[in-house]
């Protein structure tokens, strides 16, 4: 749990196939996400959001976009996959922009 909460920004869904998460940015210049995972036992049976992670950019975020995955390689094992990820665009108050995109946990 964040010890200190910061005020919000701006937010946005994070599509991973199957898996929701919520992305937020907030005054303090972090990036968070979120899980809901009601089965966890820190969610409460789902009343709690699960901080997934947590960046600080160095700007304060003020828009987010979500855009449907894509692909313009032949190189991508799992084109199926790969096109129901979708990433998250962000634009801040400095003028800068990026992105976040989810990745796979898989471990070899």
């Amino acid at each position: 749990m964040r010890a200190v909460v910061q005020p919000p920004m701006a937010a946005q869904f994070l599509i991973d196939n199957r898996q929701m998460a919520f992305i937020m940015s907030d005054e303090a210049a972090n990036i968070a996400v979120f899980n809901y995972l009601p089965e966890a036992l820190e969610s409460s049976g789902g009343e709690r959001l699960i901080l997934r992670s947590e960046i600080n950019i160095g700007t304060n975020v003020n828009s987010f976009m979500r855009v449907k995955g894509h692909i313009s390689s032949g190189f991508v094992e799992n084109e199926h996959y790969s096109l129901n990820r979708q990433s998250v665009l962000f634009c801040s108050l400095d003028g800068s922009f990026g992105f976040v995109r989810p990745l796979s946990e898989k471990v070899a």
